[in-house]
């Protein structure tokens, strides 16, 4: 027994390989260890993959509402605007809270427009804010394994999902969107949905102050005696509202072309003429444009406003002009009597493109016209055409008065006016034989004078309506304008030559009413298609029409020639069949709010006339209703130091200097960012930022990148200096200038301001 317990403590106490086994445990041990590290890791790695790929969905998820919120803004900024014009057109009798509750109400019947999804207006289309979501944000592939957006309502208990949600409208609130479900899944598979209501609040307008005068500060020019950009070349840049007597450009050719671009969502506000020679011209998708005439002279002018309204024409002159137009045209003018104030488009230059295809609507209410004043044109044009723009000198007969003559169409060609002639075998016509005695048409004073002599002996009718003409397979006898004594009635136009003897006489047609012209064209064109169209190809190389040729998309007094798909020309009839009639309402409104601005830069004629403003068409008028003369010599007299006729004031270098001038001005530095002058004003910086009001013209010496500025206006119009024991703004230059509406400001001299986006309010937010 002792021997074995020996044995037994010998081996215990025999320790070989003991490390090793230590060294093997310990290896272990730290693999173990290594292994829960990484294992750690990678776990840990996914997780934050995970979360970041949560926060990338989610966050585009947020995307999602962020792009229809700007959708929204669209059209609440679209809803305001129409609302405002409205009620400052139809409800000016209201006193200032019931404007605004008038406001609201027009405010909410535009938005249920938009959003609605029945007539009822209780529920919202989710395909309607689906469709203000970028093409990557909308859903992409298919119902199982593609991504994107899917937009749906919850129902009030939250069990069932839908195509329309419901609406609410509250006195206070604005328009509520009820439980939107934003679902959004992204390539990987990561999902992030996100419930709201989207509340569009409504702000307040102080009609009592915002109706005294215009907002001033969102105009970069007021010029009265118009603007003029003298460089024949290069390129002059406008964003913000402007206001001109007339503009002119003088650009040298089409092949270095002067550029000029009125940028930004503004209005662009021309009392007559928008006269653009060898220009490129172009605006921005969201501009409105004003102008009694639009006159292209070898330019290229592409208009993209929204709207365009022209009381008058738009006259295509020179050579190789292009025009292009989008939004909605408007030419609204429809006198049956006055070229001037009848709206048509004329192409009087040669090569030119006319393409009116993407244009959402065109209204043409009024006829071209032909002047048939005296003057020495090529014989056979009869002059460009509409307006009466035949000028010049000549001897005319005074017996024989002249007046322009409204044709049957409301887009003309130059050389159509060829198909007005009165046809030649209906002048000079034998009482025996039924003949013409000459067949022509103009004839020379010669031939005048014997057809003259020849109706004083009872011998020859100076113009018969009962020939047979070839041209037309009938006579004129029911289209043209008869006298008491059923006679025809012509118009004659004299254009002189060398020799007084052999001066030439062109007889016109003239017509009973616009629905016998329209007629006539058709006749004469359907008649003589072939020679027609070979005249019209010198003038309009193709005149593209939108697509939609329906009531809603082309609204023509006159008729017009388009050319199709092939170029070739094809005769699109007038789409009204009473254009003054169904024009007058329309005319009378978009004639009254042009006269409103310009005459105070204000939308409202009711509220110009409530002003007691009456409109005027003297020149001056807008900057005279606007500045207070005597106020602003006298700012000007009481100046600190002022030498010679103006003065300027510096804010220091946040908001920059403001000059008040009693006489004409030259901008040479950019930090004049305000400038309201008596006379002329010359810009000669290649920048200028801010307002420019003058009572004389405004002359760009070359190339300017123009912009408002509308937070230095504003506070530069607060710039004063003391005389009297007061402090005098720049703003009390200004008629009414102490209750101007953008002085106004909160209680704690902050400026009150409201956004879009911060109109639209999202509640009981909930995401899963």
């Amino acid at each position: 027994m002792r021997k074995q317990i020996s044995r037994l403590k010998n081996s215990i106490k025999n320790n070989n390989g003991a490390a090793l086994v230590t060294v093997i445990i310990a290896v272990a041990f730290i693999m173990v260890l290594v292994s829960i590290i990484m294992t750690t890791s990678l776990v840990n790695y996914k997780m934050k993959r995970t979360n970041v790929y949560a926060k990338d969905t989610f966050y585009s998820a947020e995307q999602v509402l962020d792009e229809i919120n700007i959708g929204l803004q669209r059209y609440m900024s679209d809803a305001l605007s129409g609302a405002y014009m409205d009620v400052m057109e139809n409800f000016t009798d209201l006193d200032s809270e019931k404007k605004n509750t008038m406001m609201k109400t027009k405010y909410y019947e535009r938005m249920w427009g938009y959003l609605a999804s029945d007539t009822a207006h209780k529920h919202y289309s989710t395909s309607t804010l689906y469709n203000m979501l970028k093409t990557t944000t909308q859903w992409q592939g298919d119902e199982t394994t593609g991504y994107g957006t899917v937009l749906k309502a919850v129902s009030s208990d939250g069990s069932t999902l839908s195509d329309e949600g419901n609406m609410f409208t509250y006195d206070e609130q604005g328009v509520i969107l009820k439980n939107l479900r934003v679902y959004y899944k992204d390539s990987k598979g990561f999902v992030s949905i996100i419930q709201t209501d989207i509340r569009l609040s409504y702000p307040e307008f102080d009609f009592a102050s915002n109706t005294v005068l215009p907002d001033i500060p969102d105009y970069i020019l007021i010029a009265d005696n118009g603007i003029e950009c003298a460089a024949t070349s290069g390129t002059v840049a406008m964003d913000g509202d402007v206001y001109a007597d007339s503009i002119k450009t003088n650009g040298a050719n089409k092949a270095t072309p002067f550029v000029l671009e009125h940028k930004g969502n503004g209005e662009l506000i021309v009392k007559h003429d928008l006269d653009l020679k060898g220009t490129r011209f172009s605006n921005e998708d969201k501009s409105t444009l004003w102008a009694e005439n639009i006159i292209a002279n070898s330019s290229d002018i592409t208009i993209k406003g929204l709207n365009t309204n022209v009381a008058n024409d738009l006259n295509i002159k020179g050579k190789n002009s292009n025009i292009s137009l989008s939004g909605l045209y408007n030419g609204y003018g429809n006198s049956s009597t006055d070229a001037n104030e009848s709206s048509a488009i004329l192409v009087n230059g040669v090569d030119s493109t006319l393409d009116l295809s993407k244009l959402k609507r065109i209204t043409l209410a009024g006829h071209a016209y032909i002047g048939t004043a005296p003057d020495t044109t090529t014989p056979g044009t009869g002059g460009e055409g509409s307006g009466g723009s035949g000028s010049g000198s000549g001897t005319v007969n005074p017996s024989d008065t002249t007046k322009d003559i409204y044709t049957g169409e409301s887009i003309s060609v130059k050389s159509n006016q060829l198909m007005y002639l009165v046809p030649p075998e209906c002048i000079g016509v034998s009482t025996v034989t039924n003949e013409s005695k000459f067949v022509k048409n103009p004839i020379t004073s010669d031939e005048y004078t014997l057809i003259q002599e020849g109706v004083n002996n009872g011998t020859m009718v100076e113009v018969s309506d009962e020939v047979m003409v070839s041209k037309l397979g009938t006579n004129i006898s029911s289209y043209i304008k008869k006298d008491a004594l059923n006679k025809p009635m012509v118009e004659k136009k004299f254009v002189r030559t060398s020799d007084p003897n052999k001066s030439l006489i062109y007889y016109y047609m003239t017509f009973p009413n616009e629905a016998t012209a329209n007629l006539y064209f058709q006749v004469y064109y359907n008649s003589n298609k072939a020679s027609i169209d070979k005249y019209m190809s010198f003038y309009a190389k193709e005149i593209k029409f939108p697509s939609n040729n329906s009531s809603l998309a082309v609204r023509l007094a006159g008729n017009a020639i388009m050319t199709d798909e092939n170029k070739d020309y094809v005769a699109v009839p007038y789409s009204l069949a009473d254009g003054s009639a169904s024009m007058n309402q329309s005319r009378e409104q978009y004639s009254n709010q042009f006269t409103a601005l310009c005459t105070k830069l204000l939308h409202s004629y009711t509220e110009l006339v409530n002003l007691n403003k009456a409109p005027s068409d003297t020149e001056g008028v807008v900057y005279e209703n606007l500045v207070d003369s005597t106020k602003l010599a006298e700012f000007i007299n009481n100046a600190p130091g002022h030498v010679g006729d103006s003065v300027t004031l510096d804010s220091g270098s946040t908001y920059g200097k403001a000059v008040v001038s009693n006489g004409n001005y030259t901008i040479n530095d950019s930090a004049i960012h305000l400038v309201i002058a008596e006379g002329d004003v010359n810009v000669n910086t290649s920048n200028f930022s801010g307002t420019i009001i003058c009572n004389g013209k405004i002359n760009v010496a070359g190339s300017c990148n123009m912009k408002v500025e509308p937070q230095a206006v504003k506070a530069l119009m607060r710039l004063y200096i003391t005389y009297d024991d007061k402090n005098v703004m720049i703003a009390h230059v200004l008629r009414d200038g102490e209750d101007f509406s953008f002085i106004s400001s909160g209680d704690d001299g902050s400026e009150k301001a409201d956004s879009l986006a911060d109109m639209i309010i999202y509640e009981n937010w909930k995401k899963e």
